[in-house]
């Protein structure tokens, strides 16, 4: 009887490390999430191969990720980064630029979605950044919103089909 008490109590003491350990990661995700107002340089080639250390904690977590990015992108809170001197990002900006980080563009066609949601016409002559700009920037604070609700529902289906 000692013997299955034993086993018993060590089962229960191994699930429960295991749950506060599932708990603990959750929230640390959700408190890393929550700095992405205050990145200030995304990955690249050159200079900043992990961007800075929000950048590289978020991405360090890999694809798991990926909810929490997708629901702060309709987040129009102004983040630290300012593209090229003089466009502030919003956190939503901040957000979208890391999930296109965590894949390549054959697993997400970032640009392909972003054209067949917003536009009608040919667009291969475009940048992804006029295209990015047009959606998000050179608008009114509500259409801006309106766009990024629009943007978040079609990288929600996207992602949503593929983890099925």
């Amino acid at each position: 009887m000692k013997k299955y008490r034993l086993l018993y109590f060590l089962v229960l003491i191994s699930f429960s490390c295991f749950v506060n350990k599932r708990l603990s990661q959750e929230y640390s995700d959700k408190e890393v999430i929550e700095n992405l107002k205050h990145v200030t340089s995304f990955p690249d080639d050159y200079f900043f191969p992990k961007g800075d250390s929000i950048c590289e904690k978020i991405l360090k977590r890999g694809k798991s990720i990926i909810p929490l990015l997708i629901a702060k992108i309709d987040d129009t809170s102004n983040s630290d980064y300012i593209y090229a001197g003089v466009l502030q990002y919003k956190v939503g900006d901040i957000a979208i630029n890391l999930i296109d980080n965590l894949y390549d563009n054959s697993e997400l066609p970032l640009r392909k979605l972003l054209v067949d949601e917003f536009f009608k016409k040919n667009t291969d002559d475009y940048q992804y950044i006029m295209l990015y700009d047009f959606v998000f920037f050179n608008n009114t604070e509500k259409e801006n919103l309106e766009n990024r609700k629009r943007f978040k529902k079609i990288i929600s289906k996207w992602y949503n089909e593929r983890i099925k």
